[in-house]
């Protein structure tokens, strides 16, 4: 992807460029008469200054030999301005290469060269020479030729700074991108351990669940005890080895179980090989949930209500739980 060119230097190069431009025109302009004042006057201040005793004689002598080789310097000198801006405007352009803004420039400069001796001739006075116009382009090449040099020597310190502050990204970006990877390292260690440890506690339960139902299938229903009485008074009273269980404990831990296999299973998928980074968090607030659940169910397994009552509440405890490992593991990211 090309660079975007600096907009705003382009517009303050381009003004600069179009002011040089009209201040070459209007020194164009004077007539011979009045660019020879110009120079003239120009050239007697400043002897006048470095020589404050001079003769006006000898000043004037001085004035007619300096006259034509100031007038020819003051052209080398405005065009070699003219070839910094030029190539200041074209050096915005970050799309063409530097060749070809290093020949656009000079272009420009020459072929204003060209159409301000031209102008000349028009002006009472004055003329337009070839040796002007090489005497301009050369300024020109001189200017362009300076601002290249600076431009080449900005570019240089920017890449030298840019390289460094890449170097020390990278080795921050290393450093970083290590710490992180020591941290999950960790974290999969950790994740591993808790998984190997809900399996085990899953077992377990399923192993306590099956204990449950097989002990509740083998408890004798309330018809067939009315139907054979005589058995029910030798039925030797339980020992505390074998507890009896009603319809509430019996409900209860039915529900109990579900809510703890649904426990285990979520936090199997959060543990799992596509474990997220908050897994123990979530894994943490399913347990906790659980723990809540649990409690509340051996609550109502000891209220002296209706059945159906205390069945239908134990149910929407249920729900809720699977409702609340749900939205959590909505959380996984």
């Amino acid at each position: 992807m090309k660079n975007k060119s600096p907009i705003a230097w382009r517009i303050v190069s381009l003004i600069l460029l179009i002011g040089w431009m009209g201040l070459i025109f209007c020194l164009s302009q004077q007539n011979a008469e009045m660019s020879s004042d110009l120079s003239g006057g120009l050239i007697e201040r400043v002897i006048s200054f470095l020589f404050p005793n001079i003769s006006a004689d000898a000043l004037e002598n001085i004035i007619a030999s300096l006259q034509f080789s100031v007038r020819k310097t003051a052209h080398f000198a405005l065009y070699g301005i003219l070839g910094i801006f030029s190539f200041m405007t074209f050096a915005t352009y970050y799309s063409l290469k530097l060749g070809v803004r290093f020949i656009l420039s000079l272009s420009v400069s020459m072929l204003y060269s060209v159409s301000d001796e031209y102008h000349q001739t028009f002006v009472s006075g004055r003329s337009g020479e070839l040796r002007d116009i090489l005497i301009d382009s050369l300024g020109a090449l001189t200017g362009i030729i300076f601002a290249l040099i600076i431009y080449k020597i900005h570019k240089a310190i920017k890449n030298k700074g840019s390289k460094k502050m890449k170097k020390k990204q990278y080795i921050e970006l290393t450093d970083t991108l290590t710490q992180r990877l020591n941290v999950e390292k960790k974290r999969s260690e950790e994740l591993k351990e808790e998984n190997s440890f809900l399996n085990k506690e899953l077992s377990q339960l399923k192993e306590r669940i099956i204990a449950l139902e097989k002990q509740i299938e083998e408890k004798p229903t309330e018809t067939e005890i009315e139907a054979v009485p005589e058995v029910e008074e030798k039925i030797p009273e339980k020992t505390p080895d074998e507890p009896s269980l009603s319809d509430g404990i019996s409900e209860g831990a039915k529900i109990i179980g579900k809510i703890v296999l649904c426990s285990a299973e979520y936090c199997n998928r959060l543990t799992g090989a596509d474990a997220s980074a908050n897994a123990k968090e979530l894994v943490n607030l399913i347990l906790g949930r659980t723990e809540v659940a649990k409690a509340e169910i051996l609550r109502l397994s000891a209220l002296q209500i209706d059945p159906a009552e205390r069945k239908s509440a134990m149910e929407r405890e249920l729900n809720e739980a699977e409702d609340y490992f749900k939205s959590v593991m909505a959380q996984k990211y």
